[in-house]
């Protein structure tokens, strides 16, 4: 280290005191007389102070700290560019590539520019993707100077702080602007250079100011001059000033390049012999500028004073980039005379220095003149210069203020640190001669003096010719301000409140962590008292709150460790800000029966302003009651009524100073008995001292009482408490404590006979600790005493703030709180109740009981419940035995965190605070525009989409008769408006490819058109349209493809050339085709006809107007372009569309989907087509289906004919769900897929409570043979899973003499095993398998178990093996079959289920069951008859001729005689729904039957004896419950829970009807596909359905026609009706879709009547995207697959809307507003906050209508465009629609 020293002074003051040893200024310290002058006026009035930095450079460098020791080091942060920055320029056009590698790419980067927090500004993703990076930079780095500042940024909101922010750097703007077809409506300001300042301006709400500055590497010393001159004028108090620079596009590069600026390696290498250019950087860096009086006054710490600067201009110079050494000296002259100091007080230049050949030598020589030789100064004290650029390189418009701050580090440091990349001085500048220094190694500046304070100087400048300088001082109460700052570490145990605050719930974890880890490092450095005031005074409060109540840094730091891991501790308060805390808190003062012996002892010593209460009571309590309470403190407060009741007042009094010094006073005070005296003194209605008295003298009266009287809290409202004891004297109610609970007071015999009576009748009563009746008329004999103890004595007032009474009836009333009242307090009830009703009434939410232990919180919490549904808070301050002053600390952190506002966070500027205490931890995302890139065949013109046509760029065919279209056919150039899906893939309409043949020739005609295959839209595609004077041909091929060779094209559509272009009729009369034709079709027949089969949306926007037909003829009136859209230049392709379309539906008798295959003869008239038509349609006389068509205008002008026009049907018409195509399968075993490795097992561990397993010995035998080693075990905790590193587990189940028990306890045993598997946190190659034979019943409910631990756990999952010989043990299975959940063994091979379409039952078959058919005359046992489905399903038999049916239940219904009463909701709709049935012919009986219980044999037999109805023939068990549990979660009682009524109730039903029983027509077990799917959660559910299809099997077997029905989710009822979403997107992700009702029961009937069929499998599985992985295995044989995903519209969500009201809809609205949300902000829905107001949540004027569109068509409504602004939030816009679709 070199240490330097200075013999030269500032000038001394005036009085001549000088600190310096006999050393004088020289003479030539200043040679302006003028400026001379002004240093003897020197004062600081116009100074300003920087109190704040905050920067953001490569290096990983993030903070001023962060820098110095970076700058220490001599760090370098240059290097490669990433490369991802280039790739839209390279992807551009095909020569930039080679343009771009000759370009720069080294330099000075920041590792994740594409990184932003938008969600802490509550910037949607959708615009911070908009917003330039330089606009995300600057704003967090501006909050984090604000913070360094101790500035909540909160506090400015609406203030005149203003944002001045140099830029210069347009790289974003370019990049996404040049994207023509993404621009975005926040990229307007998202990417101007005024988008900066204003981003930081608008969302801060600062009215100040907001400028950016362009003077190009100047621009953010340019920022800072303009921010202190506003700041000196009076425009601003507060300025936020700085600049950015972002390295996104090689543009600037490449100009600085040919301009030979940059050096080759990207590096800085200032005043160095070998500099040849600048490496560019980039970055940001902002300071907070405040007036250095304002801040000394605000506490704010000053880091350095701003004593001058200027700007100017270079002039002409020899070329506009060139530098002017004469300009940089006069604008550093300037900042001189400006800053009032002489040239030779700087110590240290931070130079721009920008490493040019002609810049570093002009630069040094200007400031020599300035600052070295040419100020005078001693040789033996040289300037030391410097520049920050070769560590963090040439931030251009950042670059002047990163220089300001790193000037304002060495003069707080007093330290010089080594310029880096300085090998050898610059030889072209005169270093001996100059007296300026660059430090070679770390220098230590002279120490600074009141009288002679370091300074600095800054330089920046502009290639445009802008130079500015700046002067910099270090504060001279530097010192004093950081021993105010330190503190001394922690002494005693004095509790604080640390408050931490996040704008998202989910942040506080990083936080609590972040302060947790500093408070380590700094080891109790900063005092506890520090952090507190910096938390709570210097920090923004956001949303989301927690307090810490902390006596200690160690208990700090513990109580932070559980927040961040979310563990509830007794000192830490987490909640949220809401609307409810706008009234402020409510001060509650409760009564006697709080008292404990110690109470306020702790306050006494702890607290000043408790002490200060108990001093000015004890000599009023000492005269009137004759004992001392501050010897009651210490020696503890005594069991006597009137000590307590002077001492209550006391620690009324006492903890209401303490409350007030930390949260402020309260809105309003109510008090409780007693309490009333203490809110009065609160309220300013009477004195301390008045009320003293009050109290003191009613004690020494109520002495006549005690020993008298009782009290006893009672859980009874206080109506039934008074009927109780209306007949027993001398007790009475005394306090309405709330709705459940009142206190009854008397005699001490009768209080405690009511006790005694009301507890042996089960009601809840305690005593209360007090011997004096209060508040009964016994107490009626002290009130002329007390009148007359009082008389004279009070003079009460008007409150001043709002008192409440709860010894009024009116708790609002304002009588005085004179005698008369305190009389009445002591007599009267206390009506608690009611005034907490009433202050909730007045929208207060926030209530404290005051008091050294709470007794009526509880109570208060009770009203407000019952008053209202709204959040609230009530919150004792004191709690017996606990510390006291935390405690209440406590009290105040719960208001904060609701959202009151606390004292304790008011700025106090004598508050000690630290800028070191951590600040925002910013939770960064990637948001960064992808732009389009172009392919050559994409910058190529294509076809015009308004056209209606594919001919795109004609080319003549040289030599010969050809001509060629080429055109690129995609997504965003499709040539019709609409949308024309056809099986998942959008295709061009037929109408389009005629009209492209009808506009490449003329005469407009073709002739043998072949529609071959048809022109799919996506993926992109190249279409070629060509022809001669005979042929014309369509043909594509993908884009992507590589292949040079024809076979790659596809020929789509042929014809030939029409030689003649005349109609063979010019007119129809259209009056006489609609008189021959009877039928009268609906307007929109076509349309819906055609979505019945499969066509949901049409390509051109024609609509019929009136439509007629025959059976073999048509006639509609078609309007082309009904709404006028646009995407149309004429209306021929509309009009030909809608002829193709009617055309088709001809054959409307024989529903079928049919497209145009052929065409004869298509010929047009050349005359522009009118917007209204007739088109005429007839079958043509033909083996197939043909049309002839007419197109004419209304006069019946023929304008176009299609003659021939072929129709085929297309296969796929399971898109229509009026079939059962595509709805019914069934499970399928094919050969299992082998894997080429086997799965090794070094042991095998079998699990079974029967070690004598027949086949046991066997298997171990075989395994042993096979050099595997086994082990048996009874129990799952006995595995050896530590021993092997690979191993199996194969559970043998247990078999007892009963299925039920079989089944629980065979899967309670496997959900055991694999818990404890799961448990074991170091799991080796294990896997868990279970062997089954199908000859076990009870073992098949393991069937379903398995396959839900396959989908939760694949890790540990075998499979289940069902063996065909149980001697064979399946080693080759559990090797080489993988990723099974279920593996069956037959025929010796291993096999896997696979959904496989239903087969068809034999055309003649005889054998097996007939058509499903219900009788009158027979009875239909439906079990789970009361829910949704088993009703739906009673409703379908009667509608099919059932006229008798039972329906068993667990719940029971009313009895009939009351069934016109008023019920609760759900059993009136299941009443409604029985009497509806009944209306229809049929006799409905409820029977309540818990079929799942042992006795439901009996009580089923008994039932059906009683009734004395038919024969029972059919039975369907539709019985069940869900309850959806993790592997891991599942206990023995809930899983056997869920399988009771499935498997209980099925072996009930198999009981009762036997497969033997004659009358059964079926027997119908409800079973579900979940389990085949894997849903999970649904292990035990999928356990019982998996046992009812076994148990179809099992009857099948003995000659019933059982059946297992294996749903998908009915829509909107059943398990899936209360599954708000989740059931549906479960539904989504496994590939499969839910059935409607009368989808369920067409499957139902077609299964029913296929022959042998034990089982179905019903659900549509969903069409997936081309690349989207299979779901599940189990659907491969049956899941479509589509080219593209289509938007299919919103009618079935209006259809399922229409059907909700209430509760349901609700939450209908509820999810699709929030997705509605999540979608126009880019958000995660479970990030979309229902109670914060949308533009909160980042949603502006734009994203508004976006958003309103995107409900409108949702929810198919109108939604007006201030909606938003009147229901501002998710919750208020869920009630507007409520209110709107409920009607």
């Amino acid at each position: 280290m070199i240490t330097s020293t200075s013999s030269t002074e500032v000038l001394t003051p005036a009085n001549g005191s000088n600190d310096s040893k006999g050393t004088t200024t020289p003479a030539t310290s200043s040679g302006d007389p003028e400026m001379h002058e002004d240093l003897l006026r020197n004062d600081t009035h116009d100074d300003v102070a920087i109190i704040g930095m905050a920067c953001r450079v490569p290096g990983d460098v993030n903070s001023p700290s962060a820098l110095w020791q970076f700058l220490l080091e001599k760090g370098d942060a240059s290097g490669d560019m990433p490369s991802w920055r280039w790739d839209p320029y390279r992807q551009r056009h095909p020569r930039n590539a080679a343009v771009l590698a000759e370009t720069t790419a080294k330099g000075y980067f920041l590792n994740e520019i594409d990184q932003f927090d938008a969600a802490f500004f509550a910037v949607s993703p959708r615009e911070a993707e908009q917003m330039d990076p330089q606009q995300r930079i600057a704003l967090e780095v501006a909050w984090e100077a604000l913070e360094d500042a101790g500035i909540s940024p909160s506090r400015l909101a609406g203030s005149n702080t203003s944002v001045y922010m140099g830029v210069n750097s347009d790289d974003y703007a370019k990049l996404v602007l040049e994207d023509l077809p993404n621009v975005g409506a926040h990229m307007g300001v998202g990417t101007a250079y005024c988008g900066i300042p204003s981003r930081i301006s608008y969302l801060l709400d600062l009215m100040g100011p907001s400028v950016a500055l362009d003077a190009a590497c100047a621009s953010s010393l340019v920022a800072v001059h303009h921010a202190r001159q506003a700041i000196r004028a009076g425009e601003t108090d507060l300025a936020i000033a700085g600049g950015v620079n972002a390295l996104l596009g090689p543009g600037l590069t490449r100009v600085l390049d040919e301009a030979g600026a940059i050096s080759a390696d990207g590096k800085c290498r200032s005043f160095d012999d070998s500099a040849n250019g600048y490496g560019r950087g980039e970055g940001a860096g902002v300071v907070i500028l405040k007036r250095l009086d304002k801040a000394f006054a605000d506490g704010d710490q000053v880091l350095a004073v701003l004593k001058g600067s200027a700007v100017a201009s270079d002039g002409k110079t020899l070329g506009i980039m060139a530098p002017n050494a004469q300009a940089q000296l006069l604008v550093a002259q300037k900042a001189l005379k400006e800053a009032k100091v002489t040239s030779d007080s700087i110590s240290y230049i931070e130079a721009h220095a920008t490493s040019t050949s002609l810049g570093d030598p002009t630069e040094t020589n200007a400031l020599a003149e300035v600052y070295g030789v040419g100020s005078g100064r001693h040789p033996s004290d040289p300037c030391y210069i410097g520049s920050i650029k070769p560590n963090i390189g040439h931030l251009e418009a950042g670059a002047g203020v990163m220089g300001l701050i790193k000037a304002v580090l060495v003069l707080r440091h007093g330290e010089v640190p080594p310029q880096a990349n300085l090998q050898t001085l610059n030889s072209k500048i005169a270093w001996k001669e100059n007296l300026l220094r660059p430090a070679h190694e770390l220098v230590t500046l002279p120490r600074g003096t009141i009288s002679r304070p370091l300074r600095a100087a800054i330089a920046s400048y502009g290639y445009s010719g802008t130079v500015s300088h700046a002067i910099v001082e270090a504060f001279a109460g530097q010192s004093l301000f950081a021993e105010r700052l330190a503190q001394i570490p922690d002494k005693g145990a004095v509790p604080v409140l640390l408050l931490l605050s996040v704008p998202q719930a989910n942040r506080i974890s990083a936080t609590a962590a972040g302060l947790n880890q500093w408070l380590r490092d700094v080891d109790g450095a900063v005092s506890l008292a520090t952090v507190a005031s910096t938390l709570s005074q210097r920090r923004m409060h956001h949303r989301f709150r927690h307090a810490i109540v902390a006596d200690s840094v160690a208990n700090a730091i513990a109580t932070l460790d559980d927040l961040a891991k979310d563990v509830p501790s007794r000192w830490a308060i987490s909640d949220r800000i809401g609307s409810e805390a706008g009234k402020g808190a409510v001060w509650v003062f409760s009564g006697h029966g709080a008292q404990w012996p110690d109470m306020g002892r702790e306050l006494f010593h702890s607290s000043p302003a408790f002490g200060e209460v108990v001093r000015n009571l004890e000599p009023i309590i000492q005269a009137e009651l004759g004992f001392s309470a501050i010897e009651t403190l210490h020696a503890g407060c005594p069991d006597r009524t009137d000590v307590i009741q002077a001492m209550t007042y006391l620690m009324h009094l006492g903890i209401a100073a303490v409350l007030e010094a930390e949260s402020g006073p309260p809105t309003a005070v109510v008090g409780h008995s007693l309490g009333e005296a203490a809110a009065a003194v609160v309220s300013g209605a009477l004195t301390w001292h008045e009320a003293a008295l009050v109290v003191c003298r009613r004690a020494r009266l109520y002495r006549e009482f005690m020993g008298e009287g009782a009290m006893a809290l009672v859980r009874l409202s206080a109506s039934e408490a008074r009927a109780r004891i209306a007949t027993h004297p001398g007790a009475s109610v005394a306090i309405e404590a709330s709705p459940t609970a009142c206190v009854v007071s008397g005699t001490v015999d009768a209080i405690q006979r009511l006790s005694e009576q009301w507890r042996e009748e089960g009601v809840d009563v305690r005593a209360v600790a007090t011997d004096v009746p209060f508040h009964t008329p016994l107490l009626e004999k002290l009130a002329g005493p007390l009148r007359g103890a009082l008389k004279n004595e009070l003079h009460p007032q008007v409150p001043h703030r709002a008192l409440y009474s709860t010894s009024l009836s009116d708790p609002r009333s304002e009588v005085l709180r004179d005698a008369e009242y305190w009389v009445m307090n002591m007599v009267q009830p206390v009506l608690l109740q009611s005034t907490m009703a009433a202050l909730v009434d007045d929208g207060f939410r926030a209530f404290v009981e005051v008091a050294s232990h709470p007794i009526i919180t509880h109570s208060i919490a009770e009203t407000i419940s019952e008053q209202t549904k709204d959040r609230f808070i009530a919150t004792p301050t004191m709690v017996r035995k606990q510390p006291a002053l935390k405690s209440i600390l406590a009290a105040v952190g719960r208001l904060h965190c609701f959202g009151c506002a606390v004292k304790s966070t008011d700025l106090d500027p004598t508050a000690p605070w630290s800028s070191s205490v951590p600040g925002t931890i910013w939770n960064h995302q990637s948001f960064y525009r992808a732009v389009s890139g172009m392919t050559a065949a994409q910058l190529a013109s294509t076809h015009k989409p308004p056209a209606n046509d594919l001919l795109g760029t004609r080319t003549a065919l040289w030599g010969t008769d050809e001509v060629l279209y080429q055109t690129r056919l995609e997504e965003d150039n499709r040539p019709f408006p609409g949308r024309h899906p056809l099986h998942g893939s959008e295709i061009v309409p037929a109408a389009v490819l005629l009209r492209t043949f009808l506009r490449a020739l003329s005469p407009r005609s073709v002739e043998e058109v072949s529609l071959q295959v048809p022109v799919v839209v996506s993926p992109a595609r190249e279409i070629q349209v060509r022809h001669n004077t005979r042929n014309i041909t369509i043909t594509s091929r993908l884009e992507e493809s590589t292949s040079n060779e024809d076979n790659s094209w596809l020929v789509n559509t042929t014809a030939t050339v029409g030689a003649d272009a005349t109609p063979s009729i010019s007119h129809i009369d259209i009056a006489e085709i609609r008189k021959r034709l009877p039928q009268k079709q609906s307007d929109s027949f076509s349309v819906d006809y055609l979505a019945s089969v499969g066509v949901s949306a049409m390509g051109f926007p024609w609509r019929v107007a009136h439509h007629v037909a025959s059976e073999n003829e048509m006639l509609a009136r078609v309007d082309a372009n009904p709404d006028s859209l646009p995407g149309m230049d004429d209306l021929l392709t509309s009009v030909m569309d809608a002829a193709t379309s009617i055309a088709s539906t001809l054959w409307h008798s024989e529903p079928r989907l049919r497209m145009p295959t052929a065409v004869r003869r298509v010929v047009a008239v050349d005359v522009a087509t009118p917007k209204v038509v007739y088109i005429h349609c007839t079958k043509a006389q033909s083996s197939v289906d043909v049309a002839d068509v007419i197109i004419s205008s209304e006069e019946g002008t023929v304008l176009m004919e299609i003659q021939g026009m072929a129709f085929a049907g297309v296969e796929g018409e399971s898109l229509s769900r009026k079939t059962t195509s595509g709805l019914v399968h069934q499970i399928s075993w094919p050969p299992a897929a082998l894997a080429e490795e086997p799965l090794e097992f070094a042991h095998i561990a079998f699990l079974t409570a029967d070690a004598t397993k027949t086949h046991l010995e066997t298997y171990q035998r075989l395994l042993k043979g096979r050099g595997i080693s086994t082990s048996i075990h009874e129990r799952a905790s006995d595995l050896p899973l530590t021993t092997h590193l690979s191993m199996a587990v194969v559970c043998l189940p247990q078999v007892t003499d009963q299925i039920f028990d079989t089944a629980t306890r065979s899967c309670n045993d496997l959900v055991t095993a694999a818990q404890v598997i799961l448990s074991f946190s170091d799991k080796p190659t294990m896997r868990l398998f279970v062997l089954t034979s199908e000859c076990n019943l009870g073992h098949s409910a393991l069937t379903g178990l398995g396959r839900i631990l396959h989908t939760e756990h694949p890790d540990i999952w075998g499979s289940l093996i069902d063996l065909e010989d149980p001697s064979v043990f399946p080693l080759m299975a559990m090797r080489y079959v993988r990723n099974a959940d279920v593996i069956k063994i037959e025929d010796g091979v291993p096999r896997t289920a696979r959904l496989r379409p239903l087969r068809s039952a034999p055309p003649h078959s005889t054998i097996g069951p007939p058509t499903l058919t219900f009788s009158p005359a027979s009875t239909y046992l439906i079990t789970g008859g009361l829910g949704s489905l088993g009703l739906s399903v009673a409703q379908w038999m009667v509608t099919q001729g059932a006229r008798r049916i039972l329906l068993l239940s667990r719940r029971s219904l009313p009895p009939r005689s009351t069934w016109t009463a008023s019920h609760e909701p759900g059993t009136r709709s299941i009443i409604d729904n029985i009497l509806s049935l009944e209306r229809l012919g049929a006799t409905i009986h409820p029977v309540a039957i818990d079929i799942s219980h042992p006795s439901a044999v009996t009580n089923l037999r008994s039932a059906l004896t009683t009734l004395s109805l038919p024969p029972v023939a059919g039975v369907v068990h539709a019985a069940g419950i869900l309850r959806d549990q993790l592997i891991e979660q599942i206990t023995p009682d809930s899983f056997e829970a869920v399988l009771a009524p499935k498997i209980a109730g099925a072996l009930a039903l198999h009981t009762v009807f036997p497969p033997s029983s004659p009358d059964l027509d079926f027997f119908v077990l409800f079973s579900s596909c979940g389990q085949l799917l894997g849903f999970p959660g649904q292990a035990s559910y999928a356990s019982g359905n998996s046992f009812l299809d076994a148990l179809a099997r099992s009857r099948r077997k003995e000659g019933d026609n059982a059946i297992s029905l294996l749903w998908t989710s009915w829509r909107g009822m059943g398990m899936g009706a209360s599954s708000n979403g989740a059931l549906e997107a479960e539904l989504y992700a496994r590939g499969i879709t839910d059935v409607t009702p009368d989808e369920a029961f067409l499957a139902w009937s077609s299964i029913s009547g296929t022959e042998g069929a034990d089982h179905g499998v019903v659900l549509r599985a969903r069409p997936l995207e081309s690349g989207e992985p299979l779901p599940h295995a189990i659907l491969m044989d049956i899941a479509p697959r589509k080219e593209r995903a289509v938007d299919e519209g919103n009618g079935e969500n209006g259809e399922q809307r229409k059907k909700l009201s209430g509760k349901e809809l609700a939450e209908y609205l509820r999810i699709v507003v929030k997705k509605c949300v999540s979608t126009t902000l880019s958000i995660p829905e479970d990030e979309v906050d229902e109670t914060v107001a949308l533009p909160e949540m980042g949603m502006d004027s734009v994203m508004t209508v976006n958003f309103r569109m995107s409900l409108q068509q949702t929810l198919t409504v109108s939604v007006g465009p201030t909606l938003v602004w009147k229901y501002p939030t998710v919750h208020h816009l869920v009630e507007h629609f409520c209110q709107v679709l409920d009607k």
